[in-house]
């Protein structure tokens, strides 16, 4: 796999899954092997936490790939992307005038009509209007949430807003 993918979106999310969960799987088994029950209690719920999460990352899969196919195809050469947690990649292209919002096809910044922030109790969404097609409004949700508002401000300026 190309750098340039792993520089900007980083890993594929069900390795970082087990990556995590191997991590965890060693603490509990020294905490095993060194007899401390609240050590094993511990990370056996961060196993837990670890397994919940791998469980999420087989939807993140579909933003993940169509990101990694945008790249590597050369639809997109990112200058900086915004990758959250949940399930959101934006990146643009600043040079070409061009933004992935989740979803395949690429954009053009002449047709985006506006750019949104919805805040939430826990954290925001930012929702890109297009001009047409047959999904017009892509949402990212944002975590933790002021991160997500710093990052909105960041792409309404790129985009001239």
């Amino acid at each position: 796999m190309s750098k340039k993918v792993t520089s900007v979106i980083g890993l594929n999310p069900i390795i970082n899954g087990f990556i995590v969960l191997g991590i965890f799987g060693a603490l509990f088994y020294g905490a095993y092997l060194l007899d401390f029950k609240i050590g094993e209690l511990f990370a056996g719920l961060l196993i837990l936490w670890a397994l919940y999460n791998l469980l999420l990352a087989f939807p993140r899969m579909i933003v993940y790939n169509n990101a990694k196919k945008a790249i590597l195809s050369g639809q997109i050469d990112p200058d900086f992307a915004i990758h959250f947690i949940h399930n959101g990649i934006i990146m643009v292209d600043e040079d070409s005038r061009k933004i992935f919002v989740n979803y395949l096809p690429v954009l053009d910044f002449d047709d985006i009509r506006r750019v949104e922030w919805v805040d939430g109790n826990i954290h925001g969404v930012i929702k890109v209007i297009t001009k047409s097609g047959r999904n017009p409004i892509r949402e990212v949700d944002c975590d933790p949430e002021k991160a997500g508002e710093n990052q909105f401000h960041r792409l309404t300026n790129v985009l001239g807003f």
